[in-house]
């Protein structure tokens, strides 16, 4: 083969050779959040508004991670492309989740409608993205308390939840982490729950002999428990062991 065919013959294989796409790595980090409004941009007679002040009554500091959509599928179709064949108006709370540095992981929507399949929805960018929430807030050397609910944890000191799935301990990347689960000791997804936990050598918060009432931090915040009341009781009630099985025991009998 003279070169000049030989030339030819290299120069087609080179063009009949296919590239390999390359690989889209997943965004680490949710830049903006479209399709939303803070609720401290909110007008204050907005409902919303009035009801993350004045009903849900959560702290002003922690409305920076508090937002209201009206386009719930188009949020989350944005943050995670096909989420949804079809994108239609739909109200939602929105929460966003941030990771130690105060980056935006995820998100949860709660329904504010009660027709809806799905009262909490969390939102990923990708499988790796974090499902905590309050992990920019955490002080490591301290107890760290996990709720399963993000307003929860916006009146305690040090607190986090889990926002969708199931109370998995290797979910929660801090040693001095300590459950709170909900104050329902007839409700007996919760207490298999809590008992689970203790089984598994977790510390967790039993609400013997409280004086709160409110099935959640939130409900006895708004029937009249004070933050630091709260707190107070959180640290001087946490248990494990043999001492969290036997309070467990009288607990569930109330």
């Amino acid at each position: 083969m003279d070169q000049r065919k030989e030339r030819y013959a290299f120069d087609s294989f080179k063009k009949d050779k296919k590239e390999k796409p390359k690989a889209v790595m997943p965004k680490r980090k949710i830049e903006k959040l479209e399709h939303c409004v803070n609720v401290k941009d909110l007008d204050d007679n907005h409902p919303i508004k009035k009801y993350i002040r004045d009903n849900r009554l959560i702290p002003k500091r922690f409305w920076k991670d508090i937002f209201f959509t009206s386009k719930w599928k188009s949020l989350a179709n944005h943050i995670k492309p096909e989420t949804y064949s079809y994108e239609y108006d739909e109200n939602r709370i929105v929460v966003a989740l941030r990771d130690s540095n105060g980056d935006i992981q995820s998100v949860q929507g709660r329904a504010l409608s009660k027709d809806t399949n799905a009262k909490y929805i969390t939102i990923k960018p990708h499988d790796k993205a974090s499902k905590l929430y309050g992990c920019d807030r955490v002080d490591e050397s301290k107890d760290v308390f996990c709720f399963e609910g993000a307003f929860d944890s916006m009146f305690v000191e040090n607190g986090i939840a889990i926002t969708g799935g199931t109370l998995d301990p290797d979910m929660i990347p801090y040693e001095n982490r300590v459950w709170v689960l909900d104050n329902e000791p007839r409700a007996i997804d919760t207490v298999k729950r809590i008992e689970k936990l203790i089984e598994m050598g977790e510390r967790v918060v039993i609400f013997d002999s409280c004086l709160f009432t409110g099935k959640d931090i939130n409900r006895m915040i708004q029937n009249g428990a004070s933050i630091k009341d709260i707190n107070e009781y959180l640290r001087e009630h946490i248990y494990s062991g043999n001492m969290a099985r036997l309070k467990f025991n009288s607990w569930r009998k109330v």
